[in-house]
């Protein structure tokens, strides 16, 4: 539905301009304190007031579901497995318009280990992905799968602000987009995020780590046989990459919380993921799903509509009864303020730290 991705984009925008006004009260605290502290308050709290103001549960929103054990494999080796061709991209965009990032990432190696681990890898991780694979992703939820991914990852590199940044964290987005669709789990994208910002946190704190030299040597330009070398594992990187994303399956749980969402009318039919009627409770093979859609007013599933436009197709989202609402919707606000909370002490503790008016 339009007013699904307007609201979207209306977040992102509110989001945005928050974070550029957020930049005028950095001379009230510590340079610390600001790193960690603006992305929870910044990001969370419009969240979250956006979807209790839409009556939008946070259960169908999030998507907070376990992960099978393989899938956390999977995730963790296909975080792994991209980095050659992120490099890649960030190479060709350094030579088409200069080297952005390392005014971006500029004082970060000079930072507290516990301050850069909350700044650059804990916060953005939790935080970057309930607003893009939570409230975005969600707010698309109606498109098509290629609309839903595709845009997720465009408005994900915009949200950086930089041409060289916008290049590689499109790629990312559309990656992390594309397993937390396919796993039905936020967990995917927290997981892919953490790895892949845990890196490079690495980087900063260890620059002559193993790792970072292996990354030296895989990515060197400097010969003809160095960018050739290179070239075969970027080559590897996305063949390799895409083959582990399509290994990636649902756990019953999150199976079973579809089904009850979509006989709500609070997620529309997936046509490449659903196996059973959620409302009759009959097996339905995929190759007859795909010839369905959910109607728009009691839920049953009508044929005749081919794959894309039953995605796009009007669903009728029903006011949410509190007996209707998940369980887990209250305790996910509950769980969202405590990390905002203990974001904060964590933060000013850091910041009494440098001052030198505590010890640890």
């Amino acid at each position: 539905m339009k007013r699904n991705v307007r609201q979207s984009h209306i977040l992102l925008l509110i989001v945005m301009v928050l974070s550029l006004v957020g930049g005028f009260f950095k001379p009230l605290m510590s340079d610390n304190l600001f790193l960690v502290l603006w992305q929870p308050l910044l990001i969370l709290g419009p969240v979250f007031f956006m979807l209790r103001v839409n009556r939008r549960p946070l259960g169908p929103a999030l998507r907070f579901h376990s992960l099978k054990g393989k899938d956390v494999l999977l995730l963790i080796a296909v975080t792994l497995t991209f980095q050659p061709m992120i490099a890649a991209i960030v190479e060709v965009a350094n030579r088409l318009f200069g080297n952005q990032l390392d005014f971006v990432f500029a004082g970060f190696g000079n930072l507290n280990p516990v301050v850069l681990f909350l700044s650059l890898v804990l916060a953005p991780t939790f935080c970057e992905e309930i607003l893009f694979r939570g409230a975005i992703m969600d707010g698309y939820r109606f498109k098509s799968v290629k609309t839903m991914i595709i845009m997720n990852g465009v408005l994900f590199g915009l949200m950086h602000g930089n041409i060289n940044q916008f290049l590689y964290t499109f790629v990312m987005g559309v990656f992390i987009a594309y397993a937390v669709y396919k796993t039905h789990s936020l967990w995917a994208g927290i997981l892919m995020h953490f790895v892949n910002n845990g890196l490079s946190a690495l980087a900063q704190v260890y620059p002559n780590n193993p790792m970072v030299q292996a990354e030296q040597w895989m990515y060197a330009t400097s010969t003809g046989g160095e960018l050739a070398r290179f070239a075969v594992f970027v080559a590897v990187s996305i063949l390799a990459s895409l083959w582990i994303l399509t290994r990636l399956e649902r756990t019953p749980s999150a199976q079973v919380a579809y089904d009850k969402w979509t006989t709500l009318g609070l997620e529309p039919l997936d046509l490449d993921q659903v196996d059973t009627d959620a409302v009759e409770g009959r097996p339905v093979s995929k190759v007859s799903a795909t010839q369905g859609v959910i109607g728009e007013s009691n839920g049953q599933i009508s044929g005749g509509v081919n794959r894309e436009k039953s995605r796009e197709a009007k669903v009728q989202e029903p006011p949410m009864s509190p007996k209707d609402e998940p369980v887990f919707d209250w305790a996910l606000t509950v769980v969202g303020v405590l990390f905002v909370l203990t974001s904060t002490l964590i933060w000013f503790a850091a910041s009494l730290y440098e001052a030198g008016l505590i010890e640890m």
